[in-house]
């Protein structure tokens, strides 16, 4: 299996998502929410063309979104 890389905009992201769910949410539910969204990622690494192409965002470059829970992961698959 592939390995995948967060971009440092997606690294801070989870960093604030973890920062909003623990103050709004608490501790318990926050750790469930950040594993949720990391077997996500693993799913998508995994099967990367289950997301939806998002050519209407992205005109430059392929782009795929899958949405987990009210958040949306971005992600591009390169070959290496």
């Amino acid at each position: 299996m592939k390995n995948y890389t967060l971009s440092t905009s997606a690294k801070l992201s989870l960093k604030e998502i973890r920062k909003y769910s623990l103050k709004h949410f608490g501790k318990k539910r926050t750790v469930r929410y950040l594993k949720t969204i990391l077997e996500k990622m693993h799913s998508l690494n995994k099967k990367p063309h289950m997301g939806v192409e998002r050519s209407d965002i992205f005109k430059d470059r392929i782009v795929y979104s899958s949405l987990v829970e009210t958040h949306i992961i971005y992600y591009q698959i390169t070959e290496t």
